[in-house]
């Protein structure tokens, strides 16, 4: 008998929704450093005295004060400066004007700086202002950095000041003659830009795109800048492509960001353009964070077919990260064929992140036989050693043959011996045999003569994995 595990499908589905999520809480943060930046720069700008020709200006007390000094003289004295926002604020305001004079000079200065997250705020602000009246100069700066973070970055700043003039330009420079993570990030750069200006044409070119990578990357951008300003007609433009990866890309990009900020209106669309069921689902996934009640509210009135039944568990996921108890009892209030796999949906979502609270939950129900093993399950699958821990508290006579043999399983590498013990220890004789057979194959892996040695002196059946 093996393991049962096709209950923790329904955690894997969440987890790809949260990684999606997770995706544009990353954006957002991005795009907030920035400002702040940007914003800390402009104070200190407003306070700029007037200086000699080639001198960098004075700065308010937000940032690093400079007094009337050269340019080399300026960095190091603002590279002494221990508070690293104030240092990085800094860092931009001088790289930022000294490319307003010389570019390639203020390049040059940039291996003066030696911190990685120093030169980063440094080479962004000269590439940003070089890109402005060069940008390919200062993409082909960019690209002779060392491969990595630095260099990934300066290329997606100086692509998307070039794709504020020139989209298709940048873009199919960016797709073209990047590679990696510097060319990832500049896609989202342009494809971010490129949609400010015109969202349909940035659409068509991922969409003549949708079979790689940059096509991906771009439609993502694309579609979440739709779903801020005129999400029907993103989402409408989502719906008519043709099935796969990239219209599911699509649809979950502009829907997720409609129903972040007007979910009623997305979930009015979603019910009455998408026959497929996917809409329903992301719309649900997406209100359940703000309004899990409301969005399980809405599920519920769909008319019974494959979108209520994918969209339910969506929403019910988002409530089941939150608050699972509340989760458990809107489940049991609904009763119904579906309830004791909703139940059991919701203690393998609360098992991640308190199994220890979802076990106890479980145990405390009528039917706790049928809810205790994906909770168990989960955990073990997990975080083994956690599981271990706590198993080995729980009183012997406490554990059921489900638990046990999860003990032996986990513990059958690290342990064989002790996962021996968990397994001969289970009552029912079907499954102690086969849970005897499965610690055996496992230590024959690292220990075959161990094993065998342990065959012999229990009598032991031979021939074992």
């Amino acid at each position: 008998m093996k393991i049962p595990m096709c209950r923790l499908v329904f955690l894997g589905l969440f987890v790809v929704m949260v990684a999606f999520a997770a995706h544009r809480v990353y954006r957002t943060q991005q795009a907030e450093e920035v400002a702040t930046t940007q914003a800390e720069s402009s104070g200190a700008q407003s306070k700029i005295e007037t200086v000699d020709d080639g001198a960098i200006p004075a700065t308010t007390s937000a940032v690093v004060p400079i007094v009337k000094t050269s340019p080399p003289d300026a960095l190091r004295s603002t590279l002494e400066e221990l508070d690293p926002a104030k240092r990085r604020a800094s860092l931009a305001e001088i790289g930022a004007r000294m490319a307003e004079r010389d570019p390639e000079k203020a390049w040059l200065a940039l291996s003066s700086v030696k911190g990685l997250a120093d030169r980063q705020a440094f080479a962004s602000a000269v590439v940003q202002v070089w890109a402005k009246r060069s940008p390919r100069e200062a993409l082909q700066a960019s690209i002779a950095l060392p491969p990595g973070e630095l260099q990934a970055e300066c290329a997606a700043v100086a692509a998307g000041e070039w794709a504020a003039n020139s989209p298709a330009e940048a873009m199919q420079f960016a797709a073209s003659t990047l590679e990696g993570s510097a060319r990832q990030m500049a896609v989202y750069r342009v494809a971010a830009a490129w949609a400010r200006r015109d969202p349909a044409a940035a659409a068509n070119w991922a969409s003549a795109n949708a079979q790689s990578p940059v096509g991906i990357g771009a439609i993502t951008e694309v579609m979440e800048f739709w779903g801020d300003t005129d999400p029907e007609t993103g989402a409408s433009w989502a719906s008519s492509l043709p099935d796969g990866p990239f219209k599911t890309q699509a649809l979950q990009s502009v829907l997720s960001t409609w129903a972040d900020q007007f979910p009623e209106e997305a979930a009015a669309w979603a019910a009455r353009a998408d026959a497929s069921g996917r809409a329903a689902t992301v719309v649900a996934f997406a209100w359940a964070k703000s309004d899990p009640e409301s969005a399980l509210s809405w599920v519920s009135t769909l008319p019974p077919g494959p979108a209520r039944d994918d969209a339910l568990p969506q929403a019910l996921a988002a409530w089941s990260a939150a608050v699972p108890r509340r989760a458990l009892e809107w489940v049991e209030r609904q009763g119904g064929a579906k309830q004791k796999q909703l139940t059991v949906d919701v203690l393998t979502t609360w098992s991640a992140t308190d199994p220890a609270a979802a076990y106890e939950w479980a145990r405390a129900r009528p039917d706790a036989g049928a809810l205790l093993e994906p909770v168990l399950q989960s955990w073990s699958a997990q975080n083994p050693q956690a599981f271990l821990q706590w198993a080995n508290s729980v009183p012997a006579s406490s554990r059921n043959d489900a638990m046990l043999g999860l003990m032996a399983v986990t513990s059958a590498e690290s342990s064989p011996t002790q996962a021996m013990d968990y397994a001969r220890a289970m009552t029912n004789p079907a499954m102690r045999a086969d849970f005897v057979e499965q610690v055996l194959g496992a230590w024959e892996q690292i220990d075959a003569a161990g094993a065998e040695a342990f065959r012999r002196r229990s009598a032991a059946p031979s021939g074992g994995r």
